[in-house]
């Protein structure tokens, strides 16, 4: 079972970073990665009004800052809202 977590929480890195390729070095415990991406769905979202929600799931305030820094310069494409949905889903369910 953990090898295939593992797995998925690969997927679901590779998937995001596409689009949000900093977040991956900034967080790099697969569980928090993966209920930061169900919190963030898209790098639109992260915005200062977030940072609260954010730092309960990094468990760090900083890190939180950092993200939020590292998604106003981001150089990642954009989603569409389909792509947004299913990766929203997979966090979902490695999480769970």
């Amino acid at each position: 079972m953990d090898k295939n977590i593992n797995t998925f929480v690969m997927r679901l890195k590779e998937w995001f970073s596409w689009h949000f390729p900093e977040l991956a070095r900034i967080i790099t415990d697969n569980n928090i990665f993966c209920k930061a991406v169900r919190l963030i769905e898209k790098r639109d979202n992260i915005n200062d009004e977030l940072k609260e929600q954010l730092a309960e799931v990094v468990l760090d305030e900083d890190k939180a800052q950092e993200i939020i820094d590292a998604a106003k310069i981001s150089m990642g494409q954009d989603m569409s809202e389909a792509d947004v949905i299913q990766v929203k889903k997979f966090a979902e369910r490695v999480v769970e």
